[in-house]
């Protein structure tokens, strides 16, 4: 009975350790807008980088729209440059944007 019940608790924490996602520090990526949702609750980005995709979360349409940051700025194609948190998984990659450069401009998003 013990040896099952090891057994159960090793692949559960090899289970788990392995769906986990690996948190990094800031960092930034440069890549185009290949599919854009504009809509609250979070204005969220889809950008191609080194062929894979990463999900970019920029925060509220208000807070955006207050930034000058309208949904007509971003364009399926434009190339942009995200910094944030990024949290590699293992189907797409995430990140809380806190900084975007689109069309040459900056904005500060936290």
């Amino acid at each position: 009975m013990k040896l099952i019940l090891s057994a159960f608790l090793i692949l559960a924490a090899t289970t788990a350790f392995s769906s986990a996602k690996i948190k990094a520090k800031n960092q930034t990526l440069v890549g185009t807008i290949q599919g854009l949702g504009y809509e609250d609750p979070s204005v969220v980005i889809e950008i191609a980088t080194n062929g894979r995709g990463t999900r970019v979360d920029l925060g509220s349409t208000a807070h955006l729209q207050s930034l000058g940051l309208k949904k007509n700025l971003l364009v399926i194609g434009d190339k942009v440059e995200a910094t944030g948190k990024l949290t590699i998984g293992k189907v797409q990659d995430e990140m809380d944007a806190e900084l975007l450069v689109v069309n040459g401009r900056t904005y500060k998003l936290k």
